[in-house]
């Protein structure tokens, strides 16, 4: 008989990544440490099933500064994370008036079917040289 998932299935799993993700933050810098404050985390697959790790930043800036520090983040990725293969630095720009060109620039290419409105997001192979 096959296992059938429930719901403490889902909280292990949720619990398990949340406790990861903690490990995580906190064997970075505490420069990284305060970039990562207001961000968001998720773990998917892509489309050839590489799993990617993503942080989605409030603003551009915060974005920007990630990716300065990539290295640490993908080495600490290597170290903790075994599995993962990708790490994606997005944003979701918000409605400040600086980024108001940027959003509409998502808007025209966005398609319906393939992009989320407003989300861009730089990929990194975990294997990729700084």
């Amino acid at each position: 008989m096959l296992h059938q998932p429930t719901s403490n299935d889902h909280r292990l799993n949720e619990s398990f990544y949340q406790a990861l993700i903690r490990h995580f933050i906190n064997n970075l810098t505490p420069t990284i440490q305060t970039l990562l404050e207001n961000c968001y985390f998720g773990i998917a697959p892509n489309s050839a099933n590489i799993k990617t790790f993503f942080i989605v930043a409030a603003d551009v800036s915060t974005a920007d500064q990630l990716i300065q520090e990539k290295s640490q983040i993908l080495h600490q990725m290597k170290t903790l994370m075994v599995g993962i293969g990708q790490l994606g630095i997005c944003i979701t720009p918000s409605d400040n008036p600086t980024e108001t060109d940027l959003r509409h620039s998502c808007a025209q290419l966005q398609s319906d079917r393939h992009l989320p409105q407003y989300m861009m997001c730089q990929i990194f192979d975990l294997d990729e040289k700084s």
